[in-house]
């Protein structure tokens, strides 16, 4: 399946990607606004930007506390 997922005031490069399975997210790290950008997979619509994040190096999720 391929779909356009619309990151209207993302600006620069995507990098590092962490995905929840389980709760069908997409944690995206755009590096250019320092942000990191969680996704619904499922609906392909922007749930929440987590800002003011600088030299982000990777990202992880931990399912374990679920």
């Amino acid at each position: 399946m391929e779909a356009h997922i619309d990151l209207s005031n993302v600006n620069g490069r995507i990098d590092h990607f962490s995905a929840d399975l389980k709760g069908q997210r997409l944690f995206m790290a755009a590096l250019g606004n320092h942000t990191v950008e969680i996704i619904d997979v499922q609906t392909g619509k922007r749930l929440r930007t987590l800002s003011d994040l600088a030299e982000r190096q990777g990202l992880y999720y931990d399912a374990s506390n679920e």
